[in-house]
């Protein structure tokens, strides 16, 4: 299954694709580099493929974990910092996307879309006082507005260009993870909350 941003992408890249392949059995008569650029092409489309990829994972919800949105590795915590965008103390995790990691994004916990924004530079979105901020340029889509109630480890979005996420959690929260952690979105704890 393929996340639905990718459609359109994998629809004309397997078009583009077959004409090149059909084009250069008609005009590369050289068997050898008809067959490399065969190849080159559709390591090409396979890896469009991966990029769209929904991964097959099994979620457990539990309103008092914060799962990992989206797969990565932890490049920084801190805790009881004094955040400038939310104007309070907050517990802070970072988590960086790889290459290889998966684009989707899911709700790390169930509740009620309460911002879902897009100023001062930065995307923002709020849940149950957990708030998930992205540099505004990293270009990252997220689908549900305001007052929608949403369950954890629903698809919440994708990302195109974005490398980090920022998780903004409450004072009260205990950090679950390490750092340099490496983390699956909608599978790994990365924060309990006190009820």
């Amino acid at each position: 299954m393929f996340h639905k941003e990718g459609y359109t992408t994998i629809v004309i890249s397997m078009f583009i694709i077959g004409i090149s392949i059909l084009a250069l059995d008609k005009f590369v008569t050289n068997e050898i580099v008809n067959r490399i650029i065969s190849f080159c092409l559709l390591v090409v489309f396979l890896l469009i493929l991966f990029i769209y990829k929904i991964p097959k994972r099994r979620f457990r919800r539990d309103d008092t974990t914060v799962l990992a949105p989206f797969d990565g590795k932890v490049v920084k915590i801190s805790e009881n910092e004094y955040s400038e965008e939310l104007g309070e103390k907050v517990n802070k995790i970072t988590i960086q996307r790889g290459f290889w990691d998966y684009r989707m994004i899911l709700y790390p916990i169930s509740g009620e879309i309460e911002e879902n924004q897009n100023e001062k530079g930065k995307i923002g979105l709020k849940i149950n006082n957990i708030n998930i901020i992205i540099d505004n340029e990293q270009d990252v889509i997220f689908y549900d507005n305001v007052g929608k109630n949403i369950k954890q480890g629903e698809d919440a979005g994708f990302i195109k260009k974005c490398r980090k996420i920022d998780i903004y959690l409450p004072l009260n929260s205990k950090i679950n993870v390490h750092l340099y952690s490496k983390i699956k979105g909608g599978q790994d704890s990365i924060a309990s909350l006190s009820i």
